[in-house]
């Protein structure tokens, strides 16, 4: 029933049975704050121009039971958070008189402003009351809980409950602002899935146990929006229970992650449109990026396709598949190949570089140690043998993995790393610089990514070591670290702290007297900072460099003089 002719529906919503046994001579009422318009996340509520008990009741909170004298014409002013009087109100409901020794649960619904989807069914979204009544106080039935079900999502088409294991129809079809007779179930632990009328949609899974709520009535309901986003970012779509007692339980739904990787080093594919179940979700997905972890519903079907660049809709992809994810399980999905594998260099172990996407589960969403930086290897350059990898001064941990491979995890303690990448007949391909400190407790992957020669490959992009975090975002370079020269006998150089943050020290101790030359250069050779210019040094000397302007990452203290030119890698390690 809709109060006092608006013609709203409830967004989230709410909820609340009888409370005990009522009394002859009163009438009960509970409200529940159930929109999920952001601008209505708190607020204040008035009883004929009283307060009611509380100020402040945030979304989907139940307050009540509130005796009220059936002869009472009621009106329910609701007003903005931290008002003074019912003078403030934003909108009010004449309710009129309630029936004796009956209880009521009130429904705040629908959204106040601008900026919402328009229901899928047409139904008025507007901010409104609804009304529950006679809720009864106990379950007929003792070993059974006796429900009513209240469809509160504004953005919801028409649903239905199935139970997933049974595929027992819990919920007949129900749009949004409906509630449902008494519904009776045993106590027990179910699944709920919550699908489209037509079953064409699954709107996720949800633990519901009832295992302990024999006897008991309560309110299942829907509250939230299905997309947020498209709803001026409110909360998500969830499924609740309000027990007769004044309880409100959240049923926990059941979600997987998926995490996509653009490795696929084809220039026809520098970027590409991903759709998801026909939506586009990333425009001009860029090579080297990766999504952040994306969180999707559990047992519900996906369809996830790839197009070329600047597509018009999703029967332009070149790829696609169908995934139903498993719950609490994390998916790394890894562009790689080559669309166009004629265009580009044969892989040098015969293996085949038509273009795929691997799949890597389950992966981990974090450090199995919650101290060190856990990663898997995947090799992803199409004209490079199989590779090595091993850490400077310590054992190879990665042997042979040839490209399409995908290693098992390996857990680093968190510190700088140099990593060097050897094909398997010992031909060095580079050191790499690691910066495991800055990803400690996380877990991520490491890629061989590019061309081992990009002349022969359309001029693609070059060799390279990465690594991507579960955040996302542009690969992480490992930045090669090779060229630097060993110390001679005659100039000895300790710089020391390494890593540095604000301040380092130079400990330098040369034979003989020589002019020398002193600086600090980036990865790309430029000299950000200059210590020493062709000056006479003797001995042994400690300077101090400034180096808190520098931004964090691995730098080299260039060293010239006569006789020769020594690089020592150093790490600025403040806020990296």
């Amino acid at each position: 029933m809709k109060i006092n002719f608006l013609k709203s529906l409830i967004l989230t919503l709410s909820l609340l049975a009888g409370y005990g046994s009522f009394s002859q001579g009163t009438a009960y009422l509970q409200i529940i704050n159930t929109t999920a318009d952001p601008s209505l996340d708190t607020i204040d509520i008035y009883i004929n121009g009283n307060v009611y008990d509380t100020t402040n009741v945030v979304f989907h909170s139940v307050i009540g039971f509130y005796s009220i004298t059936p002869d009472t014409n009621i009106t329910l002013t609701i007003a903005h958070h931290h008002s003074t009087s019912s003078a403030n109100g934003i909108k009010s409901f004449y309710l009129g008189s309630l029936t004796d020794n009956k209880s009521y649960a009130l429904m705040l619904a629908g959204v106040n402003t601008t900026g919402f989807e328009p229901n899928p069914n047409g139904r008025d979204t507007s901010f409104t009351l609804y009304e529950i009544s006679q809720i009864d106080s106990t379950s007929p039935d003792t070993a059974a809980l006796d429900f009513k079900f209240f469809q509160g999502s504004t953005d919801l088409p028409s649903m239905k409950i199935v139970e997933r294991t049974s595929h027992q129809l819990i919920v007949p079809d129900v749009l949004y602002g409906d509630t449902t007779p008494y519904i009776q179930l045993h106590h027990r632990l179910y699944e709920f899935q919550l699908i489209s009328s037509d079953s064409t949609q699954n709107f996720g899974t949800y633990i519901a146990d009832l295992s302990n709520y024999a006897g008991q009535v309560g309110i299942i309901f829907t509250a939230g929006f299905l997309n947020p986003l498209q709803n001026d970012s409110g909360p998500s779509l969830g499924l609740y229970m309000a027990l007769s007692g004044g309880t409100v339980v959240q049923f926990t739904l059941e979600t997987s992650a998926f995490q996509l990787i653009h490795n696929c080093a084809d220039t026809a594919a520098d970027s590409v449109d991903v759709y998801l179940n026909g939506e586009m979700i990333y425009q001009n997905f860029a090579f080297r990026n990766a999504t952040p972890a994306l969180i999707l519903f559990a047992h519900a079907p996906y369809d996830i396709a790839l197009a070329h660049k600047n597509s018009t809709s999703v029967n332009d992809t070149f790829w696609h598949n169908r995934f139903v994810f498993q719950p609490d399980t994390f998916y790394i999905a890894t562009m790689s190949g080559l669309i166009n594998p004629g265009n580009y260099a044969a892989n040098p172990d015969g293996k085949n570089t038509s273009f795929d996407v691997l799949m890597k589960t389950p992966a981990q969403y974090t450090s199995s140690s919650n101290v060190n930086f856990d990663f898997f290897l995947i090799h992803g350059a199409t004209d490079a043998p199989a590779v090595d990898l091993t850490p400077e001064g310590g054992p190879t941990v990665i042997t042979g993995a040839h490209y399409g491979d995908e290693t098992n995890y390996i857990s680093f303690p968190p510190d700088f790393y140099t990593f060097n990448l050897n094909d398997t007949t010992g031909n060095f391909l580079g050191g790499y610089f690691a910066n495991f400190p800055a990803y400690a407790g996380q877990s991520g992957v490491l890629l061989v990514s590019g061309f081992l020669n990009p002349a022969a490959n359309n001029n693609g992009p070059g060799l390279g070591l990465y690594m991507v975090p579960i955040a996302g975002g542009p690969f992480v370079p490992l930045f090669l670290t090779t060229g630097i020269n060993h110390v001679s006998e005659n100039k000895k150089v300790e710089i020391f702290p390494n890593p540095a943050t604000n301040q380092l020290f130079i400990h330098l101790n040369v034979s003989g007297t020589k002019n020398a030359s002193l600086a600090i250069t980036n990865l790309t050779g430029q000299t950000v900072a200059s210590l020493l210019n062709n000056a006479s040094i003797t001995g042994e000397h400690i300077l101090a460099a400034d180096v808190s302007n520098l931004s964090a990452g691995l730098y080299f203290l260039r060293l010239t003089t006569y006789d020769g030119v020594s690089n020592y890698k150093f790490v600025i390690a403040r806020g990296f």
